[in-house]
């Protein structure tokens, strides 16, 4: 598998369905899951780079952001999870950043969504695109067991510049540290305890303390009080994370200590929202990059000059 030439094609397509053979994505996810094995439950990083919130099978619009931030071939990109279900091309999001981190894992990072678990993907849409798209030869349970284990390998959070905390999900009452989470083992299908709620808490401004995340059906909600107390604690500024439709694309909470980042305008093609990236530059400013659903995203005439790995 050629994946320079993979890449290439994906960029100089735009936003179309791509027909994949099993047997393609099969070396695919096994690679991405020897890649991604190497890496820690913890990514300690640095800045410039930039940091992106759900996609959720919107192509395009993933298209879009390498178009306007930069190609991530020299520009470096974390992204906070849920890549898949509920979009229209979750399978070329999957393939497209799977490729990327195994041909740039200086460049390209994935963090886990709470979107990145088996049992979810079987109620919220991957797990029936894969029925639909390899019916014939009957290979999507197989797919979708493959794809549980590149899921299992992805890291749970990421530390930028050693001051912001980087995650899918949220805070939990397990969460003392930032030492617990470079403890994790990696290698969980399901998740439980605070793998579960790295992937799946929500901050609150209506509570204190941790409360029963009852919208989710699992983990807690927590207030600012925990924002506060759990960054002064962790040595943190703030903590980055995913999870949430906004509706201009980012929301600042938690008294300035939460950032919920939200990458996929126009979700599900029927909301307004807008999406966003967040920018970390050399010197360590944070700026947000907001934009709407573009109408098509176009080739790069510039594209075939674009430097690749050997």
């Amino acid at each position: 598998m050629n994946l320079d030439q993979v890449i290439r094609d994906h960029f100089a397509l735009g936003a179309v369905e791509h027909s994949y053979s099993s047997s393609f994505l099969f070396e695919i996810f096994h690679r991405a899951e020897a890649s991604l094995e190497r890496q820690p439950s913890l990514l300690e990083l640095t800045a410039p780079i930039v940091i992106v919130g759900d996609i959720h099978g919107q192509y395009g619009d993933l298209l879009y952001i390498f178009q306007t931030c930069g190609w991530p071939f020299d520009t470096r990109y974390l992204f906070l999870g849920d890549y898949v279900d509920r979009g229209r091309n979750s399978l070329e999001v999957l393939v497209l950043l799977l490729a990327l981190q195994i041909q740039f894992p200086q460049q390209v990072y994935l963090l886990r969504g709470n979107h990145e678990i088996k049992s979810v993907n079987r109620t919220y849409g991957f797990y029936a695109d894969l029925r639909l798209r390899y019916s014939e030869t009957l290979e999507f349970d197989r797919l979708l067991d493959a794809v549980a284990k590149v899921y299992s390998q992805l890291p749970l959070a990421a530390l930028l510049c050693e001051k912001i905390l980087c995650l899918h999900g949220g805070l939990s009452p397990k969460l003392q540290s930032i030492d617990d989470i470079r403890k994790i083992k990696k290698g969980t299908i399901e998740p439980s305890g605070l793998v579960e709620d790295l992937l799946w808490a929500d901050p609150s401004p209506l509570c204190t303390g941790f409360k029963t995340n009852l919208e989710r059906g699992c983990s807690y909600v927590f207030g600012t009080d925990v924002a506060v107390e759990r960054c002064t604690k962790m040595g943190i500024l703030m903590i980055v994370r995913g999870h949430q439709a906004v509706d201009e694309g980012f929301e600042i909470s938690g008294d300035r200590r939460v950032v919920t980042l939200f990458s996929a305008p126009g979700y599900q093609d029927h909301y307004i929202n807008k999406g966003a990236v967040m920018i970390v530059s050399a010197d360590r400013t944070v700026t947000f990059k907001q934009f709407s659903r573009p109408k098509d995203c176009k080739q790069d005439p510039y594209l075939s000059s674009l430097p690749m790995s050997d």
